[in-house]
């Protein structure tokens, strides 16, 4: 009687257990394909940020949302998405817009503009032509260059108005054309548990829970 016992719990748990783990994967999986096919069709983009340079307004591993919006809807202060080639290598970073050319200009090769980001006030020469200016905010990055802001904003040629900033962090240039999409909102919570489903450990967790089920149901179907 134990023996029947103990071999149908050991095959129930096993069963059990792999069918309601595969079930919520597939689940998960097939969800978050709809959300991205649909929001294809719609304009809309969702991304997983694993940096932190945009941190504290997204933080590191968020899910962000975005719309590819019109160029006029493109604001200093907005968060976007864009496409880089690095190496041949295509990748998409989420930084802050400092500066934006009105529509249908750019801003030439060879030109200095100024702009403010994180209360200090910067002036650049921009080395290729673009559209749009973007840099990082994280807190950590930013509290370094504002140190050797104040440093530099005590000496007494650089106290007026006209005096600007020309060191600080890298500066990214962007066409529109590159441009994925203007986050409108970011999932701290829900971008940490994507990110935890698509990469081997949870894998090789199921895989675990799976072999233990198993091998608890063999030993039951052995034992006398």
């Amino acid at each position: 009687g134990n023996y029947v016992i103990n071999t149908f719990n050991g095959m129930a748990y096993g069963f059990f257990a792999s069918l309601i783990i595969g079930t919520i994967l597939k689940c998960l999986l097939f969800a978050f394909v709809f959300m991205l096919v649909f929001g294809y069709i719609f304009g809309f983009r969702a991304s997983l940020v694993v940096g932190d340079s945009s941190e504290p307004k997204i933080s590191k591993y968020s899910m962000v949302l975005d719309y590819h919006c019109s160029y006029d809807e493109l604001k200093v202060g907005d968060y976007i998405t864009f496409k880089t080639s690095d190496s041949g290598k295509v990748q998409y970073t989420t930084h802050q817009i400092v500066y934006i050319a009105p529509k249908g200009e750019y801003i030439e090769a060879g030109s200095t503009v100024r702009f403010e980001h994180c209360g200090m006030k910067f002036e650049r020469t921009v080395d290729s032509r673009c559209q749009i200016l973007t840099m990082l905010t994280n807190p950590k990055s930013i509290a370094d260059v504002k140190k050797g802001y104040d440093e530099w904003k005590q000496l007494p040629e650089n106290q007026g108005d006209d005096a600007y900033y020309t060191s600080g962090p890298l500066l990214d240039k962007v066409n529109y054309s590159q441009l994925l999409g203007k986050v409108i909102y970011s999932f701290s919570n829900l971008g940490k548990f994507l990110f935890f489903i698509t990469t081997p450990l949870l894998i090789i967790t199921y895989f675990n829970i799976h072999f233990f089920f198993t091998t608890r149901r063999k030993h039951y179907s052995y034992k006398y």
